[in-house]
């Protein structure tokens, strides 16, 4: 796509140079004509148009941005999803990513630290509060422009938190394995906690110029983040506080819930620690001077106030005669008179009142059974539903089955039994009504049903295995795109349910090894279970829910058993080796191990030749012993157990 530059673009973009290019999109940077400003153009590969999984992506990244708009988040300003070309068209950012940055200038100093971070949080926070989780937080997606504010970036991988039951199968496992959360190692669901841990590490990284798991292969470091502990960055990095180092060790807990609940408290709690360090103690005020002391010349402190001292007594007055109670006073009614024919009558009201209430419970105690008001006209259903001693509430609906006026539902099923007066509410059609069909190819289910949610329509999918389409996206639809449909039609869908993967061989792996195995193989790890085994040693696989070999569906879960012990039993071999004649030429001679235990080297060391080697070695439930003369076998011996 190179040959782009110095074109314009739709009629509109001015492509000047490349920004960056991978294997699934090349970015530009642009001129827009019509607003004159410069742009970032992101523009999808050809090959990758063709396989849904990516074009899913490039969709996600749109609509995450769309419903962002926070000044740390990358704008986007235009999109297009076609046949032929897809692409976004976001914010130019001027600067560089932090990922070039910290390669060059990393540590950073603490305060230009956490001023990076912080706006990191801010975005995050936002991002979480609209229901987006970004899932691939890493120096490479963390843009600074020329006077270091944050921009997030490449939200492809971004998922709607609604959406979060249909991606824990974690088949889809991206991104960096450096920046990864344990719960996207282990296929789980993710969260707000996710980008939280993926923050933790790219802070570590700033703070400390390294990451804090590192290794030479994926599996290696995925691990890492399953079981291992990174060093305290304050022991790295000197110029960091322990309350700080806390901070960035609570990020990276490998259990979730014991986390920050969210990017405000992290916030919160960084604020507090860079507030703690800015104070300035403050000397306690000593006074030379006693109060009442002479201070000035001429001036006193004026003298106390004379107290007072209050004495309580007790009195005891005379006990006063009871007064009787009298209704009339010199033959006219006196105030207690009144009172008590006041409170005769409200006994008498409550009694009347309750008598009602009784008598209407026991006149409204007939039930009446309920009929079918459903293809009825309005009129004639409120007619039969009166005469029957019930009444009707009503409300209108779109029916391409039942044609205007009609009854399509009721509120309370035919064959029930109600009170008498019960209201009965009637759902009844306002006739066909016809939308033009949209495009719900490579949306979920529950995407496509919020789209179509308006025209009352009922979706039948069927499941079929599809290598190029992400599990549980639409491969296709009927009636098609752009097609006239009537509200309340039933739209068919077929569903992926993803590739066929081939179950890999678990047996003599640990409980780890096996579970980080198997999904980057873009399968999950199902129940686990532990027995005695004399074949394998305690901790190792050995048996699984699926033999070697077999093929499922991405993501499905494999059963695991784990050894309990005691393993197999030890046999002891005696290898005799005699290496080449010479006693001036030397050999580094390794002596290799496979048995129940797995792969390993037993014996390393140079020797001259024409040396014998005698040697006893431990091999677990049988195996191979090898013989390597500098990295070439020259000896291969099976043992039995």
């Amino acid at each position: 796509m190179s040959d782009l530059i110095g074109t314009i673009f739709h009629d509109r973009y001015e492509i000047l140079e490349v920004l960056g290019s991978g294997g699934t999109s090349v970015v530009y940077k642009a001129k827009d004509t019509i607003l004159n400003r410069l742009v970032t153009i992101k523009i999808l590969r050809k090959q990758a148009d063709a396989d849904a999984k990516f074009l899913q992506r490039f969709r996600n990244e749109a609509q995450a941005v769309a419903k962002l708009s926070h000044p740390n988040i990358v704008s986007i300003y235009d999109v297009a999803f076609s046949g032929d070309l897809n692409y976004l068209v976001m914010e130019y950012v001027e600067g560089c990513s932090l990922k070039e940055y910290l390669d060059k200038y990393a540590p950073l100093p603490v305060d230009q630290a956490l001023a990076i971070f912080q706006q990191l949080l801010q975005a995050l926070q936002h991002a979480h509060e609209n229901n987006v989780i970004h899932r691939d937080i890493k120096p490479h997606n963390i843009l600074l422009d020329t006077k270091q504010n944050v921009r997030v970036t490449d939200f492809g991988l971004a998922v709607n938190a609604g959406d979060l039951a249909r991606e824990a199968g974690g088949s889809d496992i991206m991104g960096s394995v450096y920046y990864m959360s344990p719960e996207q190692i282990k296929g789980e669901t993710v969260s707000a906690a996710t980008d939280i841990y993926s923050a933790g590490v790219v802070l570590y990284e700033m703070l400390c110029g390294c990451r804090p798991f590192t290794g030479e292969t994926a599996e290696e470091i995925a691990r890492q983040h399953l079981k291992g502990s990174c060093k305290p960055p304050h022991k790295i990095n000197p110029a960091v506080s322990t309350e700080l180092s806390s901070f960035v060790i609570k990020a990276l807990r490998r259990d979730k819930e014991l986390r920050f609940t969210s990017a405000a408290q992290m916030l919160g709690e960084l604020r507090a620690i860079q507030n703690k360090g800015r104070r300035v103690p403050i000397k306690p005020l000593t006074l030379d001077v006693l109060p009442g002391v002479k201070t000035e010349p001429g001036r006193t402190e004026p003298p106390e106030e004379e107290r007072k001292v209050v004495v309580k007594r007790h009195v005891t007055l005379p006990e006063q005669p009871r007064k009787k109670m009298k209704f009339f006073r010199d033959g006219k009614p006196t105030s207690v008179f009144y009172i008590t024919l006041i409170g005769v009558l409200l006994v008498l009201t409550l009694f009347g009142s309750l008598a009602s209430i009784l008598s209407a419970l026991t006149s409204g105690s007939e039930e009446i059974e309920v009929k079918s008001y459903i293809g009825m006209q309005l009129d004639e259903a409120q007619t039969s539903l009166e005469n029957d001693g019930l009444k009707a509430t009503v409300k209108y609906a779109y029916s391409a089955e039942y044609a205007n006026n009609m009854v399509i539902q009721q509120s309370i099923n035919p064959g029930q039994h109600v009170k008498a007066g019960r209201f009965i509410e009637l759902t009844v059609s306002q006739g066909s009504q016809t939308f033009t069909m949209p495009s719900i190819k490579d949306m979920t289910l529950s995407q496509a049903k919020v789209t179509l949610s308006k025209y009352n329509v009922t979706i039948e999918a069927t499941e079929v295995v599809d290598e190029s389409v992400a599990a549980g996206n639409i491969i296709s639809q009927s009636p098609e795109e752009g097609a006239e449909v009537a509200a309340g039609a039933v739209i068919t869908v077929t569903v992926s349910q993803g590739k066929e993967i081939a179950v890999p061989d678990l047996r003599g792996r640990t409980e780890e090894d096996a579970m980080v195995y198997l999904v980057l193989q873009g399968l999950t790890v199902g129940e686990i279970t532990r027995e005695e085994s004399t074949a394998y040693a305690a901790g190792l696989v050995c048996a699984q829910s699926l033999a070697a070999g077999d093929t499922v569906l991405e993501g499905s879960p494999i059963n695991l058993v784990i050894s309990s012990g005691p393993g197999p039993q030890s046999k002891t071999a005696r290898l005799t080796y005699t290496l080449p004649s010479g006693q001036d030429v030397t050999y580094h001679l390794i002596i290799e191990i496979t048995d129940a235990n797995g792969t390993r080297q037993e014996y390393s060391a140079v020797h001259r030749g024409g040396e014998t080697i005698v040697r006893d070695v431990e091999v677990s439930g049988g195996g191979t012993v090898k013989v390597y003369l500098d990295g070439d076998v020259v000896y291969s011996q099976d043992v039995t157990a």
